[in-house]
């Protein structure tokens, strides 16, 4: 039983994690799309919400993704969670529009409400 917990604990520790990862990982590139975007009208303040936006998001969204937890179980919305988090992650990579990846980064943001989910089942479990 103790091999199964600390995988456990681990896997709880990297996915509650994603959220702030997205978040520090974006961040250093905030100057640089600013300047890739100078012609976009009110570039400068939709490069900022790329990193406020996120925590709306989940403000907004995690009494819902607890609802879905609920009923549909706590594996499932895990899963789905994590392949829209990757889908909208990956995507950033392929978009040239500042808008799009706003948009992007919000349905992201809805997946990355797996950091509410961990925080259920860690105080569920300990």
């Amino acid at each position: 039983m103790e091999n199964k917990s600390w995988k456990l604990k681990l896997t709880l520790l990297l996915v509650s994690s994603l959220t702030i990862m997205s978040v520090i990982t974006i961040s250093p590139a905030l100057p640089q799309m600013a300047v890739a975007f100078k012609d976009v009208e009110n570039a400068a303040l939709l490069v900022k919400l790329v990193l406020t936006i996120p925590a709306l998001m989940i403000a907004i969204f995690s009494p819902i993704t607890g609802r879905l937890i609920d009923r549909y179980g706590r594996l499932k919305i895990l899963w789905a969670s994590l392949l829209v988090y990757a889908i909208a992650g990956a995507s950033g990579y392929f978009l040239n529009n500042l808008y799009h990846t706003n948009i992007e980064g919000h349905i992201g943001d809805v997946g990355g409400d797996v950091h509410d989910y961990c925080d259920y089942i860690n105080r569920r479990l300990f």
